[in-house]
């Protein structure tokens, strides 16, 4: 396959990614599913585990995991659209400043998206959809599991987002680990 050509910060956008991204939405999928773990275990051990709760609980992880897959697609297009955005971001973190150190420099400024207000509306419409999912599970779900099951969803998807991301990105050629 041919190799993109290396937009104005690229690689350090793609080292981003793959450091603070997948990274830190792995370390929360697995602290998600280690909760779900530890409850269903507790459950079992107490001998009341049933498969009601934990297919209540895995309606609100797919509801979170959807809410995932759409937040790590609207950060993918900011990815294409300002590679230095997040190039700035990596330069932060490197120098020691943090990630929530004021404005962000090296990026463009990034035009407005061509269908914010839609994009705006599905992150209302995902979140309110994920909310009504627990509200009809109250009850039937502690709020810790709920807790649980909606954090590993939500991060297990973004891991798998960008992961097929990075995979599609060396696939053609473009190569960001440091060596």
């Amino acid at each position: 396959m041919a190799k993109r050509p290396d937009l104005p910060g690229q690689i350090e956008s793609l080292r981003f990614v793959d450091m603070i991204l997948l990274r830190f939405s792995a370390i929360w999928a697995l602290l998600g599913f280690g909760g779900v773990f530890t409850i269903t275990m507790i459950h079992f051990s107490k001998g009341d585990l049933t498969l009601s709760p934990v297919f209540n609980g895995m309606a609100v992880g797919l509801g979170a995991a959807l809410l995932g897959l759409g937040h790590s697609r609207y950060q993918y297009y900011l990815l294409e659209l300002d590679p230095g955005r997040y190039a700035g971001l990596y330069k932060r973190i490197k120098g020691g400043q943090g990630l929530f150190g004021g404005p962000v420099k090296g990026g463009l400024s990034i035009p407005p998206h061509p269908f914010r207000k839609v994009v705006a509306f599905s992150y209302l419409m995902g979140v309110m959809t994920f909310f009504l999912v627990i509200v009809l599970l109250w009850g039937q779900l502690s709020v810790v599991s709920a807790f649980f099951y909606g954090v590993g969803g939500f991060y297990l998807a973004r891991v798998v987002f960008w992961k097929k991301a990075l995979a599609l990105y060396k696939e053609q050629g473009i190569d960001w680990e440091e060596s």
